[in-house]
């Protein structure tokens, strides 16, 4: 039952706040921490360094690096970058250059676990397993493999699309649909079908059966990767959508007890296991798609009429992580970790996530219910059971991964500084006096390109604990982020 009581983080000083010698002698004392821990020398380093952007036009501004022209190869000229223009080669180097470093993570699924009082059960996870970036290629070879094999050898009988021939004029089984929610067997599936020169069409895991339907008419999909417990829907499709001939499914989230059964499907149909595909022998000479290809036709949510087909190139893919990786790059090194949980049928998490594995990055996989304590629980090695977000064995994702960097729609962002605000609202007059003067203080220091440390360990080193305590740095995309969003973000 909520109190009543609000709360609002302003990066705008009240009047009081102004008034009061006490938040100035909190200003201050910052102020000289940082004079006195060197903190200027970054500063003085930021203002000497040449501006990241230039204005090319009205309203217009450029990376000053790609003045003249869009950064196409994400990876550098010296390490063979030229070459790397479609989205197998890219994951083709990652795997070679990271080899046995992880690659992706998951949390094992245990079942549900219902909470005495709690009116929905929550998920229960055990320990973490971890794919390195060989056995990630070795299982997305194989997937690409079980894609174009014929139906004789159990395959789904794909084709890979003709160079010099474009999809949409084309009626062949050229045309995968994931349709399942965010996970390592989604990303191994689309590299595996992107490296046989497939194309990849994305449904959202939360759209309705409709909406997966009219992906498969309009692309003449043959094969849909979906979860187990998925099977039947999409099976009933089948005399509407005549095209469809093989489901593979996953087991991702499904009760131990259920996997591993038996699936029945409509005659017509064939359904197989991931698993069952992740034992082909990859092909000796996988046709490589070029650069102008498709390589992902990412349907929309339908908010406004039926999902639409948005056809993205290799080349756009391949510009646009490039562009991530510019900016990320600075930040990040081999073995931090990228916590992905948005929708991998959304470009934004596509695109971070190849580019994380270009960065040598590791990726551990959540769903938005699961990111804290609320939504799971932990089963300890012991068997006992841990619902409290603490070491060792947390039941959130975000502290099991700790991550390092982490994407978010402006949606996102807008819950976390709503359940920050509310959180400062309970507390007591002082308390909310303490964090006002922090907030300020440290937004002010921010504009001027320098740090607030005393303010950061006072306030703000328990926030960032409550995103694993490693955050560096987050990604923000698919609409417009307003601008006390964005402060309360890097503020906090």
């Amino acid at each position: 039952m909520s109190s009543g009581k609000t709360f609002k983080a302003s990066s705008t000083p009240s009047l009081a706040l102004l008034l009061n010698p006490l938040a100035w002698f909190i200003w201050i004392l910052d102020f000289v921490i940082w004079v006195l821990t060197f903190g200027w020398v970054k500063t003085i380093k930021f203002y000497l360094q040449p501006s990241y952007s230039v204005e090319v036009g009205p309203a217009v501004r450029r990376n000053r690096a790609a003045v003249d022209k869009l950064f196409t190869s994400p990876v550098p000229e010296s390490e063979g970058g030229a070459a790397v223009l479609t989205t197998p080669k890219l994951f083709a180097w990652a795997a070679a250059k990271y080899g046995d470093e992880k690659a992706m993570g998951t949390r094992t699924f245990l079942g549900e676990y219902q909470e005495e009082g709690w009116r929905f059960p929550k998920k229960k996870f055990g320990a973490t397993t971890w794919m390195s970036f060989r056995e990630l290629k070795t299982k997305a070879d194989a997937f690409g493999a079980a894609l174009v094999a014929t139906r004789a050898k159990k395959g789904c009988g794909m084709q890979p699309v003709p160079k010099g021939k474009n999809v949409e004029d084309l009626t062949g089984p050229h045309t995968i649909l994931l349709f399942e929610d965010t996970c390592a067997d989604w990303m191994t599936c689309a590299l595996g079908a992107l490296s046989q020169s497939l194309v990849v069409a994305t449904s959202y895991a939360t759209l309705g059966i409709d909406a997966v339907g009219e992906a498969i008419k309009a692309s003449n999909i043959t094969t849909v990767v979906t979860n187990r417990k998925n099977v039947e829907r999409v099976a009933g499709l089948k005399k509407a959508c005549p095209t469809l001939q093989t489901i593979i499914y996953t087991e991702f989230h499904v009760a131990p007890e259920d996997q591993g059964k038996a699936v029945s499907v409509p005659k017509g149909l064939t359904a197989i296991p991931l698993e069952d595909c992740f034992k082909f022998e990859p092909t000796k000479e996988a046709a490589e798609p070029t650069p102008e290809q498709v390589a992902v036709i990412m349907y929309t949510s339908g908010s406004t009429g039926k999902p639409k087909g948005v056809l993205l190139k290799h080349e756009s893919v391949l510009a646009s992580i490039s562009g991530l990786l510019d900016v990320l790059g600075k930040a990040a090194t081999t073995g931090d970790c990228y916590l992905g949980y948005l929708p991998q049928s959304h470009i934004l998490e596509f695109c971070a996530e190849l580019t994380c594995l270009a960065l040598g990055m590791h990726i551990g996989y959540a769903d938005p219910r699961t990111l804290t304590s609320t939504g799971a629980v932990r089963e300890r090695p012991d068997g006992s059971i841990n619902q409290k977000p603490e070491w060792p064995c947390p039941p959130g994702a975000i502290q099991e991964f700790r991550p390092t960097f982490m994407a978010g729609v402006p949606k996102v962002w807008d819950i976390l500084k709503k359940a920050m605000e509310d959180k400062v609202a309970e507390m007591s007059p002082v308390k909310k006096f303490i964090f006002n003067v922090a907030y300020v203080g440290r937004a002010t220091a921010l504009r001027q390109h320098r740090d607030a440390p005393l303010l950061k360990a006072l306030v703000f080193k328990k926030l960032a604990k409550m995103l694993g305590g490693k955050l560096k740095a987050t990604i923000s995309g698919g609409g417009a982020i307003s601008s006390e969003v964005q402060t309360f973000a890097r503020v906090a």
